[in-house]
């Protein structure tokens, strides 16, 4: 069973994900209160290693299990899009994690689309509003209040 934690965030290991990790390491006063989660179990050594005090959390899109289990517990959700490029397997992947944030009782969920490839994926990011509007989960934050440590927008 996990501990309890106010931030978990997805693709620690690499890219926007890393780069999140990194910040809230840096600004969170207890890193017992960040938790680093992917699919990848070879990464758990290297993020607790880097980050000394955080959690580790096996998370993966495509095995609801996991992500229930994963998320249970968190305050807020730090949700990096997929990497799958096939867009049905994609969307899946995202409702099911939406899905897996409402049972789990997340309280709030801050999706960030890979916006590189947005073009690509057009239709996919209408389809992830859809899922997250439907789902009664916050979300969609473009600036979120509470997340960041040091926001001058309050909780």
């Amino acid at each position: 069973m996990n501990s309890p934690v106010k931030y978990l965030v997805t693709g620690a290991s690499s890219g926007l994900g890393g780069s999140v990790l990194a910040t809230l390491y840096k600004n969170v006063p207890d890193p017992s209160q960040i938790a680093a989660a992917s699919s990848r179990l070879e990464t758990s050594q290297k993020l607790q290693q880097d980050y000394p005090g955080i959690q580790f959390r096996r998370l993966d899109y495509n095995d609801p299990k996991s992500l229930v289990e994963s998320l249970a517990g968190v305050e807020r959700f730090f949700f990096v899009s997929s990497p799958e490029v096939n867009t049905e397997k994609r969307n899946k992947q995202h409702e099911r994690v939406v899905k897996a944030s409402v049972e789990a009782k997340v309280g709030h969920v801050c999706y960030l689309p890979a916006w590189i490839i947005i073009i690509i994926f057009c239709a996919n990011r209408v389809f992830m509003l859809g899922i997250l509007l439907q789902s009664c989960v916050w979300g969609l934050w473009l600036r979120v209040p509470g997340f960041c440590p040091k926001s001058s927008l309050g909780d």
